[in-house]
C-alpha cells in the first residue's frame, strides 16, 4: 500500500495534516463500503482487485492495460475524495448560519417596545433542510463527486394548515403538490397523484383529527382525500357542486368540511363520506350573501369566518350557516381591506386577515375593532410579497403562505405579559391584548 500513498498537498494547517493521516487510515475502509454501492466496472477497495460481477478478481490476472488504468482509475478516485473530504470537512467546521428551527431566528415583533410584544417572528420554511435534517458524511462526499440533487422547493404557497402535532401541510399551485413538513419526526413528503393524473391547481388544504387529508383543487373543482400517509383515498364532490374551489377547512365541533367555491359565491358543506349537506348564501351585497368568497377559517366553538373579498368584508357564521355578523370595509388604511385573502382566529378569539395587495396582516377583535397589523412589503424576515393563506393552530403558531417570496413564514402569538421578547423591528399600530388587559383598559 506504500506506492499508493496519498499526495502530499502543500497544506499548513495542522487540522488539515490530521485529516490527511486520517484519510489514510480510512481509505481502505472507506472503498470496501463505497463497493457495495458502486458499480462492478469501477475499480474500488484495495487497488491489487478488481469488482468484476460482484466478484473480487486479483488484478495480476488482468491485462497489464486493465490494470495500469486500475491503478490510475484509483489513483484519481482517491485525489477527489481525499480533496473533498478536506473541503467538506472544513465547510462543517465553520458555524451554522442558518436559523433554527426550533427558536426564533432573531428578534423581530410587533408592537415596539416599551409596549408589550405581541406577535413575534419565528422562522421561514421552503424546503426540506428547513426541517433540520443533516446529511451524512458519505452523502456529502457522493454530492460533491457526482453533483448535489437539487432538492424541492416551495414555489406559489397558497393554502397553509399545521395540525398542532409537528406537521405542516403547504398547498403549492406553483409546484402542483402539497409539501407535508413533518418536523416531529424530520421526514418530508409531496401529496399530488390522483388515479391516472396528478393534482393541477392545489389551492386549500386541511386535516382532521383522524389524519386523514383534504385538498381542494380550484382547476379539477373537486375535494381529494388522502389518508394519513398521503395515499389517495376518494373524492369529495359531484358535476356541478363546485365552480371554483377555494378555502377549505373541517369543523371539529360536527365533523363536517366546508369548502368555499368562489365562483359560485357560496360555503359548500359535506359530511366526512363525501355528501353534501347545505350550502351558506348565494352571490349579493347583503347579510350571508358573498361576492367571490376565497378562505375560511373555524374558531374552538365551531363559527364560520370567511373573507368574502370583493364584498371587503368577513362574515361569521354558525356551524349550521346561520348568520352572525360582519366587519370590514374598502379602503386604502388600516382596519380597511384592499385585497382581503386568508383569514384564521387564534385561541383568544382575535380575528387575523391577510391583506394581499399591502402585504400585512391585520388583526381584529371579534367586533371588528383593529388591534394591530404586523409585516410590510418585502424579502427579508417579517417581510411579505403577495401573501394569501394563514392557519392559527392551537398552540397560537401563525403560518403565513408568503406566496411570491416562495416560503411560508412562521410567527407567534404572545398572549402572557411575562413574555420574555425585548427588542423589535417595527410596529405600525398597537392594542392588541388579551380579553382581561382590555377590560381592564377599558377597551
Amino acid at each position: 500500500m506504500d506506492k499508493y500513498k496519498m499526495t502530499n498537498y502543500k497544506v499548513q494547517s495542522s487540522k488539515f495534516e490530521t485529516i490527511k493521516v486520517q484519510m489514510s487510515k480510512l481509505k481502505v475502509q472507506t472503498f470496501e463500503a463505497l463497493a457495495k454501492v458502486s458499480s462492478p466496472s469501477v475499480f474500488i477497495g484495495d487497488p491489487g482487485f478488481k469488482v468484476i460481477e460482484n466478484q473480487w478478481i486479483p488484478a495480476h490476472k488482468l491485462c497489464g492495460n486493465d490494470k495500469k488504468k486500475s491503478f490510475a482509475s484509483v489513483s484519481f478516485v482517491i485525489w477527489i475524495l481525499t480533496f473533498g473530504f478536506i473541503i467538506l470537512t472544513v465547510s462543517c467546521s465553520s458555524p451554522d448560519l442558518q436559523p433554527k428551527g426550533d427558536r426564533p431566528s432573531s428578534t423581530i415583533v410587533w408592537p415596539l417596545p416599551p409596549e408589550q410584544p405581541r406577535i413575534a417572528f419565528m422562522r421561514n420554511i421552503a424546503e426540506p433542510k428547513d426541517l433540520g435534517i443533516k446529511k451524512s458524511f458519505f452523502r456529502k462526499v457522493f454530492e460533491f463527486i457526482v453533483g448535489r440533487e437539487a432538492e424541492p422547493h416551495m414555489i406559489r404557497p397558497y393554502g397553509v394548515f399545521s395540525d398542532g402535532k409537528g406537521k405542516l401541510y403547504v398547498a403549492d399551485t406553483g409546484l402542483q403538490a402539497v409539501h407535508i413538513f413533518d418536523f416531529a419526526n424530520k421526514k418530508y413528503q409531496q401529496i399530488f397523484k390522483l388515479p391516472g393524473g396528478r393534482l393541477l391547481s392545489p389551492i386549500g388544504v386541511t386535516s382532521d383529527p383522524s389524519g386523514k387529508i383534504y385538498v381542494s383543487d380550484s382547476v379539477i373543482n373537486r375535494v381529494f382525500v388522502y389518508s394519513s400517509k398521503g395515499e389517495f383515498s376518494f373524492v369529495i364532490g359531484k358535476e356541478g357542486d363546485l365552480q371554483r374551489a377555494a378555502g377549505i377547512a373541517v369543523n371539529p365541533q360536527n365533523d363536517q368540511i366546508y369548502v368555499v367555491d368562489t365562483a359560485g359565491h357560496k360555503v359548500v358543506a359535506y359530511d366526512q363520506t363525501g355528501n353534501k349537506i347545505a350550502e351558506i348564501g348565494h352571490r349579493g351585497g347583503e347579510n350571508g350573501e358573498f361576492n367571490f368568497p376565497t378562505h375560511i377559517s373555524i374558531d374552538n366553538d365551531g363559527r364560520l369566518y370567511i373573507t368574502d373579498s370583493m364584498n371587503f368584508r368577513v362574515q361569521v357564521f354558525e356551524a349550521d350557516g346561520r348568520f352572525i355578523s360582519k366587519f370590514g370595509k374598502l379602503g386604502n388604511r388600516l382596519g380597511t381591506f384592499s385585497k382581503p385573502k386568508g383569514i384564521g382566529v387564534d385561541r383568544e378569539g382575535h380575528v387575523y386577515v391577510v391583506d394581499g395587495i399591502y402585504d400585512t396582516v391585520q388583526i381584529f377583535d371579534s367586533e371588528g375593532k383593529l388591534l394591530l397589523n404586523f409585516g410590510k412589503s418585502g424579502t427579508g424576515d417579517g417581510n411579505f410579497w403577495l401573501p394569501a393563506g394563514i392557519f392559527i393552530d392551537g398552540k397560537d403558531h401563525i403560518y403565513i403562505a408568503d406566496t411570491y417570496n416562495n416560503r411560508v413564514s412562521e410567527y407567534r402569538y404572545l398572549p402572557q405579559p411575562e413574555e420574555e421578547v425585548t427588542e423589535g423591528k417595527e410596529s405600525p399600530t398597537d392594542g392588541l391584548g388579551n380579553k382581561e388587559e382590555d377590560r381592564k383598559k377599558g377597551k
